[in-house]
């Protein structure tokens, strides 16, 4: 039984009306059912490592696991947000919202999505097994989050998170790695088509891309090179993923929003790269984004522009291309894409 309320959660770890949202989230799921159990240090190192987490960061997410007794407020926020992820598995129609925890918990702010994760290891792996995802797809999917960590320690050069609200998904089942790409089911709201195109523009795609029908979103997670033909055996994965009826499908249109995506990169890659030959397969919608960001945190694992480009590597055709187009007074943009499943 909870013996703290909200108010006391909030005073005790210092969060503010930036939270306010997701705590009054967790309030409405109530309590849960059942005590939060963490698994003891030594599986949870193993549990870490088995889902490629850096050895570094396992080593202080094992150090700084918290407990009801230790760290009561942060233990609230954990059952209650075990709960809610666990009510909300594989929905993909609800956006839970997880911000970010003040700095000055320190460890236990910046690693608390990774206790939770541990806490609902199981419940999403059974949530998997229940619906036809094989093991070896489960455990690739979940090791998303030791990419995440990966990139927060070389932009920040601290563990813990990137992207908070992302690297939530895979833990509730809605994010799937399948190879050498992620992929994310979907519904095609009138609001996120809008964003893309005219609604009667996308109807022109054919069946499974207007508003309310389901599609799949593909994402490009930093892992080296992409040759075509790592890219067809992760689409074949996907087509037979998402073919399936239940649960969000049959899925037939994938969309990509990425940098990669942008037209201009052909520019100065020769026909034949992978990265031109992964453009083609897109038909793009008219939309386009700022991209500069993107490519200094997933390209130069750097947190904002450098105060010189001079400063930037140049080392491969990709970053040579990338710096060259920013010295020209060039901008990079993010595009939104879409092929048939």
């Amino acid at each position: 039984m909870d013996t703290l309320d909200l108010t006391a959660v909030r005073t005790d770890l210092g969060l503010d009306e930036g939270q306010r949202g997701w705590l009054d989230a967790l309030a409405t799921a109530g309590e849960p059912p059942a005590p939060l159990r963490l698994p003891p240090p030594r599986q949870a190192a193993a549990l870490l490592a088995q889902l490629g987490v850096d050895p570094l960061d396992v080593r202080e997410v094992v150090g700084t696991l918290p407990s009801p007794e230790g760290q009561p407020a942060l233990w609230w926020l954990l059952q209650r947000s075990a709960h809610l992820m666990r009510r909300h598995m594989g929905d993909i129609d609800t956006d839970l919202g997880w911000p970010r925890l003040p700095a000055a918990l320190g460890a236990h702010g910046r690693f608390f999505l990774v206790y939770l994760f541990l806490a609902i290891l199981d419940d999403v792996q059974a949530w998997h097994q229940a619906h036809g995802v094989d093991t070896a797809t489960s455990w690739e999917s979940l090791s998303a989050l030791a990419l995440d960590m990966r990139l927060r320690r070389a932009l920040h050069g601290e563990g813990g998170l990137f992207e908070h609200g992302w690297i939530t998904l895979p833990f509730r089942a809605c994010l799937y790695a399948l190879g050498r790409l992620q992929y994310t089911p979907l519904r095609l709201t009138e609001a996120r088509v809008r964003a893309w195109v005219d609604p009667t523009e996308l109807e022109r795609i054919g069946p499974g891309s207007r508003p309310g029908d389901p599609a799949v979103g593909i994402h490009i997670p930093e892992a080296g090179p992409m040759p075509p033909e790592d890219v067809d055996h992760s689409l074949r994965r996907a087509r037979d993923l998402f073919a399936r009826p239940a649960p969000w499908g049959p899925c037939r249109v994938a969309v990509c929003d990425s940098w990669l995506l942008d037209d201009q990169i052909a520019a100065y890659l020769p026909p034949a790269s992978n990265i031109v030959r992964f453009q083609r397969r897109f038909t793009l919608f008219p939309r386009t984004e700022e991209g500069d960001r993107s490519v200094y945190n997933f390209v130069f694992h750097r947190s904002e522009a450098p105060a010189s480009l001079d400063e930037l590597p140049q080392r491969t055709a990709l970053e040579r291309a990338l710096v060259t187009h920013l010295r020209a007074g060039g901008h990079w943009r993010t595009r939104t894409g879409w092929l048939a499943l």
